[in-house]
Formats: structure tokens, sequence, C-alpha cells
């Protein structure tokens, strides 16, 4: 869901407008800016003047500067370093119909038509056209708003409004918000029950989640779960601590499934007992098609990986597809904001391939069908799995480039070698560095070939063959993976990465 789709018209064009200057890196001519929005003089100048009196009011460190030269009028974006781009998204949502309609029947449990009405000062019919806007983005959570209730079960229900909540409040305003002293409590009692001192950005989810779960009325957990996942989750340790700390046993349980599935967890021993292995059997298994892939494309073997990597990087999946199975739907303003890993290279033909498949089984695997928000989300971790153990695989080669123009040439010449190649799944392709050992040296100059540690080299025969080159460093590197696979390593026992 994405709470940009719920503003209205007007606000959606100034949001449109500072996200334009936000993208450009000076200025930008007025009349390009107002073409781009495909909107009348009238309409651009009326919204850019209220967006920049918004901004005015605000005070938060985000400024519009107009300027001219000749006919022609610019606009830039002056912005401070501790600007909050949140607080004026949430001065649109805090204004908006919509928003206030969603917020209203969560803190209303037995509102009636009459009661949002009167305070939202519209009439009845137009809360129902609303409601009908609102509903089809409340599909995607497998919840409905009537007339009278929410309809969905409460697992689902307490989900959608912590993402309502939590992707549309700025910290700075949850912090002022969420004071009682009670909910804190049972945030210290989490903490102690999991034996994890959480950050404090980690203890406001937690608190938020607490209230949500507080404030609404939750029914029986086998009306939001199935038999079969109650019965795999009945003997969690985590759950029986929060039983004992006076905790309801769905309050626990709800409690247990937020904490596997959203918060954001410094890797331990702690951590490790609470996450891994999955209770969930469909989950396992999702993790282990992920090895198997390392295991099959990159050989990989559990010694020539560090404990950190596969900490990190296993927790984050294990989370993210336990919340895929459990939990319908996301929530975003105006772009996605899930965390995009960096990566050094674009993923090759062969990666992208191996991305998808794993997606494909994982969908399988879970028995569900995820949105395209959720896809490109589970799929930017995927890849930065896939980086990740490639740099650990006996199996992958290492080729450096060196230009003796410059950097930029040299990592031209790899993007355009590593295009005609179409190679990737086991070749790390980098700008040649003189304390490295590559498997594979190409440069344009002979007088590289004695300031590099390399087994093989290639000296590059110029720009007009760059294909015939592509073609020889191919049948270099297809001969040093043959050679490599030669030693084949030890298959990986998944007992050992605790997912049996």
């Amino acid at each position: 869901m994405n709470l940009f789709d719920i503003l209205e018209k007007n606000d959606q064009i100034q949001v449109h407008i500072i996200h334009e200057l936000l993208d450009q890196e000076s200025e930008i001519a007025e009349k390009t800016l107002m073409e781009r929005q495909k909107i009348t003089r009238f309409l651009f100048n009326t919204n850019l003047s209220q967006l920049i009196q918004r901004l005015s009011e605000l005070d938060i460190g985000i400024q519009i500067v107009e300027s001219r030269r000749g006919r022609t009028k610019y606009l830039a974006l002056k912005c401070q370093a501790d600007a909050d781009i949140a607080q004026l998204y949430y001065s649109y949502l805090k204004e908006s119909p919509n928003y206030r309609l969603i917020h209203d029947v969560f803190f209303q449990p037995n509102y009636t038509m009459d009661f949002l009405t009167r305070d939202l000062l519209i009439s009845e019919p137009v809360v129902y056209r609303r409601l009908t806007c609102i509903n089809q983005r409340l599909r995607e959570f497998k919840i409905q708003i009537t007339g009278t209730n929410i309809e969905g079960t409460s697992l689902q229900v307490c989900y959608f409004y912590y993402e309502f909540y939590w992707n549309s409040v700025p910290v700075e305003e949850l912090e002022r918000q969420l004071t009682k002293a009670t909910v804190w409590q049972l945030v210290h009692q989490v903490e102690a029950a999991i034996n994890v001192q959480l950050a404090h950005s980690e203890q406001l989810r937690l608190y938020l989640w607490l209230a949500v779960i507080n404030h609404y009325p939750i029914e029986q957990p086998n009306q939001s779960l199935s038999d079969s996942i109650l019965e795999e989750l009945q003997d969690q340790p985590i759950i029986n601590r929060l039983v004992a700390r006076g905790f309801g046993r769905t309050q626990a349980l709800f409690c247990y499934l937020f904490l596997t599935t959203q918060l954001v967890l410094t890797p331990s021993a702690q951590t490790d007992q609470l996450l891994m292995p999955s209770p969930l059997k469909k989950v396992r298994q999702t993790m282990q098609t992920v090895l198997a892939v390392g295991q099959e494309q990159y050989e990989l073997t559990l010694d020539r990986l560090e404990s950190t990597l596969i900490r990190n990087w296993m927790q984050t999946l294990n989370q993210l597809n336990t919340r895929f199975y459990l939990f319908s739907g996301m929530v975003f303003f105006y772009k996605r904001n899930y965390y995009q890993p960096p990566l050094t290279l674009p993923l090759s033909i062969a990666d992208k391939r191996l991305v998808a498949h794993i997606l494909a089984a994982t969908q399988d695997q879970l028995g569900v069908r995820l949105t395209a928000d959720q896809a490109d989300n589970l799929s930017s971790i995927i890849q930065f799995c896939i980086e990740s153990i490639k740099r650990f695989s006996p199996l992958t080669l290492k080729v450096g480039i060196y230009s003796a123009a410059n950097y930029l040439a040299a990592q031209s010449l790899l993007t355009s070698l590593k295009d005609f190649s179409h190679l990737g799944k086991t070749v790390q392709w980098e700008v040649a560095k003189p304390d490295q050992r590559y498997d594979l040296l190409v440069t344009d100059t002979r007088a590289a070939l004695a300031d590099f540690h390399y087994r093989e080299g290639y000296l590059l025969s110029g720009a007009p063959n760059l294909k015939r080159d592509a073609r020889a460093i191919t049948r270099l590197i297809d001969q040093g993976i043959k050679e490599v696979h030669e030693r084949r390593p030890p298959q990986i026992e998944m007992k050992d990465l605790h997912l049996e």
C-alpha cells in the first residue's frame, strides 16, 4: 500500500514537485518541472506556492529557492544536514480525509457512520466513496473496512495498523506519543524474556506493536493461523517465557510472531536462539533452497564463510520469509523504502536467473504469491546473499581489469567485457589492485603485467577487437573453471547451519 495514493490530488502534485527537486543534483527550469507534472500553469503555480508556504511553516530545514537567468525561472531545493522529509509527508497525511478515516475506525472500535461523518465533516455518500477507494488498497492485507467494523483476522488487522503507523508517523512524533508506562513495562519484560537489550528504535517498534495488539480486540489464535502453523509454534520457549511474565497466551504468540518477523536484531547467540532454526517447516525449506543454490552453483562450504555473514543474511532472509508466510501486504510512502543492498556490479544474466529461481521457489514453498513490492524487497536481499556467497566460493575466479588511461577507463572495460562474455556466476570482476591476487589479469598495457599478482595475464588488442578479446578471455576463464571443478569441496551439512 502506497500511502501517497490516499492523499488528495493537490497534495499529490506537491509531493511530486518536492520529489522532482530532490532527484535533481542542481536547479531545474520551472517550465520543465511543470511539463513533467502534465498540469496547467495555474494548477502548478497554485501548488508550488502552497508547497513553499508549507515548508516555511513546518521549518524542517527544507527550502525551495527560486532564481532567474534571462526569461527562464529556475527552482532548486536547499536542504540542511538535519532536514527531515518525513515531517513533510506526515503533514499531508494528517490532513488527508482518507488517512483520518483509516485512523478513526481503528481507535473507535464501535464507530458508527454518524461518528465518521461528523468527525471528517463529509457526507455519508462521500464516506462510502472513500471507503471503496481505501478498500481497494487494503486487499493486499486481506482486510476490509465496512460501515460498522473492520473485516479480517485480528492478526492481519494488527499487522496492517502497525505498518500503517510505523511508515507514516515520524520517529520523533512517535517518541512524543508512545509514553504509557504500562506499555514500556511490557517492552522491558519482552527484552528480559529474550535476553536481548534492544536498540531504542527497535524498542519503539515493539512498543507500537504492543500498543496495537493491546488496543484491538484480538481473537483466539486459531482464527488467525492454521492448525498446522499453531502446532509448529506451540513449544516455542520464548512464548512460554512471555506467558510466565504475565502475557496472555494469544498476546505472547502475537508478540513472538512480531519479534521473529519485524525487529532488526544484531546477530548474537541470543538472537540465534530466537530466530534459528525457524519452527516453521516451510520457512526452513526456503532457507535450504538458498543454501542448495550456493552448494550447487558455487560449491559453497561452511569453512569458507564468515560466521557474521552467515548470521546476517540467514537471519534477514529467515525473518523476511517468515513475514511473507504469516502476514500479507506492506506499507510505504511514495517510493519503496526497503533496504537495497549496495552491489559493486550489476547482476549478470546468470545471477538474475538464480534470483528469479529462488524467488519462484520461495513463493511455491510458502504457498503465497507476493505483491510486486514484496517481490522486489525479497529479490534485493537474495541479490545481496548471492554476491556475498560468491566472494567465498572456491569456484569463483577473480578477474582484475587494469587500464593505463585511468580508473574510469578500467571500469568501462570491466563492464564491457562482463557484458560480452555473459559469465558471472563463477567469476568475480573488479578493477585491479596491486595488493590483490588474480586468477586472470586483463590489461591494455604490457607494463602492468609486472606490477600485479596473477596466474594468467591477457593483453587487450584494442577497442575495435573487444568482442574478439572477450571470446579469448571467456576461453581462459572456462579453462580456469574446469581446473577449479576438479577440486570439489565436501558437501554442506544442513544441521551445521541450524536449519534442521
